[in-house]
């Protein structure tokens, strides 16, 4: 026992586990490098240059905020309305998921 009174087992008893939900979002550790690519892909897509800077915060906002899934939506969102191709689709798709982290 300490000079509180409490049991030393006590003091290292570990909290009850609790089923919170962990969701896919933006690796934050990585954005400079998932900017950078994102960049590098928005560069080669045909979508409009004064769109471009709107897209990629907004993209970037969607992932690092709420989550991957939301922000694969949005890109969804945008390719049926913009009109920018499946390939720049596919891509954005694959560097959220190489940027992804569970918290």
């Amino acid at each position: 026992m300490d000079r509180r009174g409490k049991d030393d087992a006590a003091k290292r008893a570990r909290k009850p586990y609790t089923d919170r939900t962990r969701r896919a979002m933006l690796n934050m550790g990585q954005l400079v490098y998932f900017r950078n690519d994102l960049k590098e892909i928005m560069s080669f897509s045909d979508m409009i240059e004064k769109d471009r800077a709107s897209f990629m915060a907004t993209l970037t906002a969607r992932a690092s905020q709420r989550s991957i899934p939301e922000a694969r939506q949005y890109i969804d969102e945008v390719e049926a309305r913009e009109g920018f191709s499946k390939d720049t689709a596919r891509r954005l798709h694959r560097l959220l998921d190489h940027y992804t982290k569970y918290r």
